[in-house]
């Protein structure tokens, strides 16, 4: 076994650390946690089914259009707020 080991290190093959892998992981998806809520909206039915996915999540209906208008205004900002993504948008800022 140790002998297999240094012949990978040798090749420049390096065990991956899983702890920093899974740390790297929560951080990214504590920051993206508005952007998967808003995702959930616009694929999971749209403004019609929002109350499904505020419930999966156990959050009331202002927290879900909240963490949408957050999602979007930063899509937006970016410019990659596509047509899917419009009606969600538009009823998170209230139109």
């Amino acid at each position: 076994m140790v002998t297999l080991m240094c012949s990978l290190q040798h090749f420049g093959y390096h065990q991956p650390l899983a702890a920093a892998n899974h740390a790297c992981t929560a951080t990214r998806s504590n920051l993206a946690y508005h952007h998967q809520i808003f995702t959930e909206v616009c694929v999971g039915g749209g403004v019609y089914m929002a109350h499904l996915v505020a419930e999966k999540h156990d959050l009331t209906m202002e927290q879900l259009r909240a963490h949408c208008l957050l999602a979007g205004r930063q899509l937006d900002a970016e410019r990659r707020l596509f047509p899917l993504h419009r009606p969600i948008y538009r009823w998170a800022k209230g139109e």
